[in-house]
């Protein structure tokens, strides 16, 4: 008879509390949970903290995930407007640190102390004919020419049929009328962005509104030759021409933050927009949506006083951070926190059971920091019953 003497040794490894509860009053899940097996992964330890959420269809509770579908970004917003301000007297070792969505960019010592150090009033985009009016007759034009007047991007269009009106005896008012009632398909008029104005016989075109991101372009689509050189006459302008609005002291700070890069060529401009808005405020705003989307900004001071002369002119009490939104996932409900470690014991076939776990929290108070898979969405869907410290 064959004696099997089995010394192997096994072991199991297992997890100390993480005691994620912040306050003695607490409330369980009346008759525990049943976790779906299927949902995890092989043998799992699902550590103290996980936030479940019940699927409707099975009763079973599976791991917390937001949904996918009205999702938003992250915003960091400055709570104070943008005060350029003498950053030449700060440490040497004095720098930001602007991270999005878990990639560095470092604002050094040497960018800081270039920040404009007074606050500059933006302006518009101003363009300006080279030559007076040439009160010619245009109906000689080619069918297919016109002219194009593009402002912010977007396009108005001065017709053949009202550029071959302008006739030898045309008024420069009505010259000027031209292009000022320029219309996009939407009906807009570039009159509606942009103010044209005429100073002894020369065109002025302005735009209404103030700041690097106003831009006017005129070009011509020309039928036949001839047509570019008559109506550059008519209009006193070279075609093609441009012209670009500058930037306040400001703009030139979100700019700096905005083109801000690591090794890889990757700028903060690829993750995020970085603007000034309306009241003058410092804002970031991820292109991607969802709680995996975060900002956040830090200083390293080098001497007392800089993280205030800093904060001060980004308007953004530092360090500052923000996290996307998502969405409670569709056909889930009743979300919990898991109050204590469990492992998944395979079965014959080796898969996951279902197992059932008696200590999941519905009321209380936990610590942010000892929940995994904790969300915006997950916090508000517990709002009032459970307090995240």
């Amino acid at each position: 008879m064959a004696i099997n003497n089995d010394v192997t040794i096994r072991t199991t490894s297992v997890t100390g509390a993480r005691e994620i509860k912040a306050s003695a009053h607490y409330a369980y899940i009346l008759n525990g949970a049943t976790l779906d097996g299927s949902k995890f992964s092989i043998a799992e330890l699902v550590l103290e903290g996980q936030c479940l959420v019940k699927d409707d269809a099975t009763g079973k509770y599976e791991k917390y995930a937001d949904g996918t579908g009205n999702t938003g970004p992250a915003i960091l917003l400055g709570a104070n407007a943008i005060t350029p301000a003498a950053v030449a007297g700060l440490h040497a070792n004095t720098k930001l640190a602007v991270v999005v969505s878990g990639t560095a960019f470092e604002l050094g010592n040497a960018a800081l102390k270039a920040l404009p150090i007074a606050a500059a009033a933006a302006k518009p985009a101003v363009l300006i004919g080279g030559g007076a009016i040439n009160n010619a007759a245009a109906n000689g034009a080619h069918a297919s020419t016109v002219l194009t007047i593009t402002i912010n991007g977007k396009a108005y269009t001065a017709t053949n049929a009202v550029l071959a009106a302008l006739a030898a005896d045309s008024t420069d008012a009505v010259i000027a009328a031209a292009l000022s009632t320029a219309a996009n398909a939407d009906g807009t008029t570039v009159a509606d962005v942009a103010e044209l104005t005429l100073l002894g016989s020369i065109i002025h075109i302005s735009t209404r509104k103030a700041g690097a991101d106003q831009t006017i372009a005129i070009a011509g689509t020309w039928g036949a030759a001839g047509d570019e050189a008559l109506f550059e006459g008519i209009f006193g302008i070279a075609f093609p021409a441009t012209a670009a609005g500058a930037a306040s002291a400001a703009e030139t700070i979100a700019t700096a933050i905005s083109s801000l890069a690591v090794a890889s060529g990757l700028t903060v401009a690829d993750l995020a927009m970085v603007y000034v808005d309306a009241a003058g405020k410092l804002r970031i705003v991820t292109k991607d949506f969802g709680t995996a989307q975060t900002i956040a900004i830090t200083g390293t001071w080098g001497a007392v006083g800089d993280e205030a002369t800093v904060e001060g002119i980004l308007g953004v009490a530092l360090p500052a951070s923000s996290v996307g939104t998502g969405v409670f996932p569709v056909g889930k409900s009743n979300p919990v926190i898991l109050d204590e470690s469990v492992k998944f014991v395979v079965d014959d076939l080796g898969a996951n059971p279902d197992i059932t776990v008696g200590q999941c929290i519905v009321h209380g108070a936990v610590y942010t920091g000892m929940c995994i898979g904790l969300t915006s969405t997950f916090k508000a869907a517990l709002a009032g019953a459970v307090r995240f410290v």
